[in-house]
């Protein structure tokens, strides 16, 4: 243990990351009239305390390019279930994941960005606006695609239970990871006549919200260098406190950290891991003199990696 030292179908949760340490405020509203659940973003200058991530006992390679052949992970599950309507369930492996998308953006998008879904993928498209100077994170951050991992009905709903019981009525609530270390994913460029077209080769980050995270503050995340078509599969150990910054801690130690004190004099400290989450996603980042990035993708094939 270490010691001391979070369109078509919806709008925008607060943006949580860029390639450097600033990032932006912003608010999703959920399906239809969900109710927003939080802001995110906030700027991030100071290096937090702390030495490097331990590593995983049973370590699991994650596959981020090659020929498009299937990576053997072991403890892979089996795919999620993924409707037309974007609900996305669990029907094989046990974890209780029953959830659905949203989208959030940077006020400033070459192209806004939007969300879609088709049965067996969850669709992402937009482009996103290069990053003018080092000030200007909060605004030009990029986009992300988030998966709530559980839906649970609406406490603010309407009383007479119009929107109660369908997902117009649903809001992100907490999910315990038990056995599953990490998601394994494969992205594909939204175009059948080019499906190799659509995905970026960087500047994608998979993300992960722990419950009990600021999200207007805290950041988990991993670079990732995907290529259309071929699994990539992101272990929690993976997935870092502000990934900008090398070193720091993982979602698979305990504790974790967290911002405690926000800018102007930020202070990072560490909370006993939850072992439980609200979402994962994907985030397409912007950075300085990084020419607007076209994504136009889907997210396919997507399965729980359990523990060995």
């Amino acid at each position: 243990m270490k010691t001391p030292l979070i369109s078509s179908l919806l709008l925008a949760l607060g943006a949580l990351s860029a390639c450097s340490s600033e990032e932006g405020n912003a608010t999703r509203t959920p399906v239809g009239d969900r109710t927003p659940t939080g802001a995110a973003g906030g700027g991030a200058t100071t290096p937090a305390a702390g030495g490097a991530g331990s590593t995983p006992a049973n370590p699991i390679p994650a596959a981020t390019g090659g020929s498009g052949a299937a990576v053997v992970i072991p403890g892979l599950g089996e795919s999620l279930t993924i409707t037309e309507d974007g609900v996305v369930t669990d029907t094989s492996n046990g974890t209780a994941i029953n959830g659905g998308i949203a989208v959030t953006q940077s006020s400033v998008m070459t192209e806004p960005a939007a969300i879609s879904s088709r049965e067996g993928g969850l669709c992402f498209k937009g482009v996103t606006a290069t990053v003018p100077d080092s000030s200007s994170y909060g605004t030009h951050w990029g986009a992300e695609m988030i998966f709530d991992l559980n839906r649970g009905a609406n406490p603010d709903a309407p009383a007479d239970g119009a929107d109660a019981g369908n997902l117009l009525g649903m809001v992100a609530q907490d999910w315990p990871q038990g056995d599953v270390i990490g998601f394994a994913y494969t992205l594909v460029g939204n175009d059948t006549t080019a499906a190799d077209q659509g995905v970026p080769a960087e500047h994608v980050r998979f993300k992960a919200t722990p419950v009990g995270a600021n999200t207007a503050n805290d950041n988990y995340c991993s670079n990732r260098t995907p290529a259309s078509g071929v699994r990539d599969a992101v272990l929690f150990s993976d997935i870092t406190f502000e990934c900008w910054t090398p070193g720091n801690y993982t979602l698979a130690e305990d504790p974790i950290q967290f911002v405690q004190t926000p800018d102007p004099n930020k202070v990072v400290g560490t909370r006993p891991n939850p072992k439980a989450f609200r979402n994962i996603s994907w985030q397409i980042s912007s950075d300085l003199n990084v020419d607007p990035i076209k994504f136009d993708f889907c997210v396919t094939d997507l399965r729980p990696i359990l523990a060995p």
